[in-house]
Parts: structure tokens; C-alpha cells; sequence
């Protein structure tokens, strides 16, 4: 055998490895593609539980609040920006992961804002006082889900 056809099959074999690293790399950034997105949806999971635990914890406040905000005492009154708060970071950490690609848009947060908190007028003072924390982009996005429901009505 000589020098030249050595030469090719060491090309052969190097071609060869190099094509089944890349597949070995393609399936490990697909695992952790997964790995991630899973992470993302436990952290919304999480941060669901304690906000609707934090709900449960202070139903009564958090019921006149959403009722009435002039309903409660100073005290009951930054128990319920806290509850108000943290929901409003649920819903702000759950669209940074779907503008991120790591969450499926289902859009239920969006029904939720619908269903639910547009219809409260104490979490509306809640959240025109608070909105100015969180991202423009989310503030515009929630803006936008508002003004859809108003043309619908």
C-alpha cells in the first residue's frame, strides 16, 4: 500500500468522524434543548403554587381587595399589593418564557387576564400602581389582551 491511498482512507476516517460528531452533537443539544424547557415550565409550575398558596393564605383579603380595594386597612392593603405582585410576576415570568421559545404559547394566561383580573377593579388599582416595575414589552402585551376584550365588548 502506499503513501497516497493511506492518505485517503485516513481522509475516509476523518470525514467519517467528523460527520458522526456532529450527529453526537446534534443529539445533545436537542437533549438539552428539553432539558431546559423542562426546567422553564417546573419554574413556572413553582412559582404558580406559591402564588396561588400566597392566594389561599390571604383569601379574605385578597377577595374585598379584588372587590374593593377602599375595603381594606392599611395592613390588608399591602397584603393584597403583595398577592397582586406576585400573580403579576407569575404572568410576566410565564411571557419571558414563551418570548424565549422555552414555553408553548397556550395563551392561558392570557384567558386568565381576561377572565379574571380585568373584571376586579381592585386589582386594576393594584396593577396601575405596580405596572411601571415590569417590563414595557409585558405592560404592552397585557395593554394589548385588555384592548382585544374591549373590542369584543
Amino acid at each position: 500500500m502506499n503513501w497516497s491511498a493511506i492518505s485517503a482512507v485516513a481522509e475516509i476516517v476523518a470525514a467519517l468522524a467528523v460527520v458522526l460528531s456532529l450527529i453526537y452533537l446534534a443529539q445533545q443539544i436537542r437533549k438539552n434543548s428539553k432539558s431546559v424547557e423542562g426546567a422553564s415550565v417546573q419554574a413556572i409550575l413553582e412559582l404558580e403554587i406559591t402564588t396561588y398558596a400566597l392566594k389561599a393564605q390571604h383569601a379574605n383579603v385578597y377577595r374585598r381587595g379584588c372587590a374593593n380595594i377602599l375595603d381594606l386597612d392599611d395592613d390588608e392593603r399591602v397584603v393584597f399589593e403583595q398577592v397582586v405582585a406576585s400573580e403579576m410576576s407569575l404572568f410576566n415570568s410565564a411571557f419571558i418564557q414563551v418570548q424565549n421559545g422555552l414555553m408553548d404559547d397556550d395563551a392561558s394566561f392570557d384567558r386568565e387576564w381576561k377572565r379574571v383580573y380585568l373584571k376586579q377593579s381592585g386589582f386594576q388599582v393594584i396593577w396601575s400602581e405596580i405596572k411601571t416595575f415590569y417590563p414595557s414589552d409585558f405592560c404592552q402585551h397585557l395593554d394589548d389582551v385588555q384592548k382585544t376584550l374591549e373590542g369584543a365588548a
